[in-house]
């Protein structure tokens, strides 16, 4: 009932009065029109540069490449596919997050009697993050939806080869052509870490490129779009 009410009276009051509506990706235009926005910018969650875009010492070394997916522990997030995903690969999987499905996640890792491939860690500070998106070979998101995560273009900018579940939306973003887009399914997550480990050396070509194809939407850029739309809007408000 409350997703309803904000449906149906507050999203489409607000969104229809405003002079600017901001999306964080192109796949929530149709859904703002809808509810009659007239003025609508793109303004791509930002990635600070400076922070992930260098050479960084890793946060841990192991013995086997890294898959690594950060993000609160929920069931739209969908963690417990990677976790079935690995189970037959020579890998390790680093979870960084905690949330609801943390017991859960937890004790399928035992059920599976992979605990000694699984690493859990509930909590990196921010300043630190960079750190362990450079230990990593892979960074993998099996989110159950349509929204690009800032982590997906944190792993970008840090040089993961970056494996996400295919969107439910047209593939039309600037950073769509850098990922890797697998059917949202253990197989399919399996197959692509499979074809990544013992083909690397094509991927790792791609690294560079990718990390181009995400600098149009780096943080600079978008905060003096913002700062654009803000002064047009005061200038027409005077």
């Amino acid at each position: 009932m409350k997703l309803w009410l904000t449906r149906n009276i507050t999203q489409n009051n607000t969104v229809s009065t405003a002079s600017i509506v901001s999306c964080i990706h192109k796949g929530l235009v149709n859904y703002v029109e809808k509810l009659g926005a007239k003025n609508i910018e793109i303004i791509y969650n930002r990635v600070d540069f400076s922070q992930f875009n260098e050479k960084l010492e890793p946060a841990i070394k192991l013995d086997k490449p890294i898959i690594l997916n950060v993000g609160n522990l929920r069931k739209i997030k969908n963690q417990e596919c990677l976790i079935r995903a690995i189970e037959n690969l020579d890998v390790y999987l680093l979870l960084i997050g905690n949330g609801e499905m943390y017991d859960e996640l937890k004790h399928l890792v035992k059920n599976l009697k992979i605990e000694n491939k699984v690493i859990f860690k509930k909590f990196v500070s921010h300043e630190q993050i960079q750190n362990y998106y450079a230990s990593a070979t892979i960074f993998a998101m099996p989110l159950k939806g349509e929204g690009v995560t800032i982590p997906t273009l944190e792993a970008l900018v840090s040089g993961c080869i970056t494996i996400v579940a295919e969107p439910k939306r047209e593939k039309n973003e600037p950073f769509d052509k850098a990922i890797i887009y697998v059917k949202n399914t253990p197989e399919g997550f399996s197959n692509a870490f499979t074809d990544v480990l013992e083909n690397y050396s094509k991927y790792e070509e791609k690294i560079e490129e990718n990390k181009e194809i995400i600098k149009k939407i780096d943080s600079k850029k978008m905060e003096n779009l913002e700062k654009g739309i803000y002064e047009k809007l005061l200038k027409d408000f005077k």
